[in-house]
């Protein structure tokens, strides 16, 4: 009963994990994801179009038709790509208790409420009942399929060519938290620079306003009044501060200030060296370290780079075993094998591909069945890979060639 019971489950898991379609595997392909990323650039880059119309009014009127003609055809594709996902993946590649569902349900969303609903259905509705469909709020809904955007860093995260593109989401995503607590202390170290600064420079400059008014000194009171009003306030001073933290011309206001309030350069200074120098360096080294320990623990980022170096060992193999057939027959006798290892040039291809020569004489006599001292070149280089630093191999070869 137990071995049935585990022939059941293992029957099971078999059928859960069968190979997927000819459309599934086609749609999770690298060429389906580049042709709907270059659709989603395309219709982005028309949104863009779309707004700076709506914003000027510049556009000629064969291009504005051109625009509408596009509209039409971005939203057929992306009903069709949604039409094909359902075929290929069915309705629980939708379900939002999963990352890859909820992604899913987002691009649904897309696709039939910022593109069917307002392309297509909401027009013939206003069509019908003769009322303006192009408002604020459906145009709002239409610039929502900039968001498509989005599904670019799955192309990023699949080819090692945008490695360092994808190291760089992975960590503003995975530091969104840390971004977001560096917003709050930036946001109570300017708060509390601020009232000291309001309690002692604005206080003395506001005096010293009154006393050059008193003596009619027009200059000082025009150098007074401007500086004043970027820091007469709490909200005025906070937006300084923050002018000071971006590094955006504050070195007048400082100078401005320092010669009214000798030590109010003493108070930029301690506030460039906390909010500037160290609190956003410190944040950068955080950000840093969370990506690299990202990019560390990517399981898809360390399947890639073992399939690249998987292509790059068969490449260097393949080269290799060119190499060894320099007379064209395609066999390899033992006296040709021996003085491979002798031979300089040789000797470096078999450092190349990291084989040892007593990892592949236990390969050359197990394929060399009738002991005639010749084994077949493609056959030697397919196993020869299997050897390398796997013990199991050399046992299962020896099986299989007794069979």
């Amino acid at each position: 009963a137990t071995h049935s019971m585990v022939s059941m489950s293992s029957i099971a898991t078999r059928s859960s994990q069968a190979p997927p379609g000819r459309l599934a595997s086609f749609m999770g392909s690298i060429v389906w994801e580049g042709m709907i990323s270059l659709v989603i650039v395309l219709n982005t880059i028309a949104v863009g179009i779309e707004a700076h119309q709506e914003a000027t009014k510049s556009l000629s009127p064969w291009l504005l038709h051109v625009l509408v003609v596009c509209e039409h055809v971005f939203t057929a594709l992306f009903l069709t790509e949604f039409i094909l996902h359902l075929a290929a993946f069915g309705w629980r590649s939708l379900n939002p208790s999963t990352p890859q569902g909820r992604w899913n349900l987002l691009d649904a969303f897309l696709a039939i409420v910022c593109g069917v609903l307002v392309a297509w259905i909401l027009p013939l509705i206003a069509w019908i009942f003769k009322y303006d469909s192009n408002t604020g709020i459906f145009r709002m809904i239409t610039l929502l399929r900039t968001v498509r955007l989005v599904r670019l860093v799955r192309i990023f995260r699949k080819l090692p060519t945008f490695r360092e593109a994808w190291l760089l989401l992975r960590g503003l995503s995975d530091s969104a938290r840390t971004l977001f607590w560096t917003v709050v202390v930036i946001l109570l170290v300017t708060y509390s620079f601020t009232v000291f600064g309001l309690s002692t420079i604005v206080v003395e400059l506001v005096s010293q306003l009154e006393m050059y008014i008193e003596l009619g000194a027009k200059e000082d009171i025009d150098r007074l009044t401007g500086l004043l009003e970027v820091c007469d306030g709490m909200d005025k001073l906070m937006f300084t501060l923050v002018q000071v933290l971006c590094q955006d011309s504050f070195t007048q206001i400082v100078r401005d200030a320092t010669r009214y309030v000798q030590w109010a350069w003493v108070y930029f200074y301690a506030y460039i060296a906390i909010a500037c120098l160290v609190l956003m360096n410190l944040v950068t080294a955080i950000i840093v370290e969370n990506a690299m320990d990202a990019s560390r623990n990517d399981q898809d980022q360390r399947i890639q780079e073992k399939q690249a170096q998987s292509k790059r060992e068969m490449r260097e193999i393949r080269e290799f075993c060119a190499h060894l057939d320099s007379s064209g027959t395609g066999m390899l006798s033992w006296e040709d094998f021996q003085e491979s290892f002798m031979d300089p040039v040789m000797r470096g291809k078999w450092m190349l591909i990291d084989a040892r020569r007593s990892d592949c004489e236990d390969p050359f006599r197990l394929l060399d069945d009738d002991g005639a001292g010749k084994v077949n070149i493609a056959e030697f280089c397919h196993n020869l890979r299997n050897f390398q630093g796997v013990a199991q191999a050399r046992d299962v070869l020896q099986v299989q060639r007794t069979l």
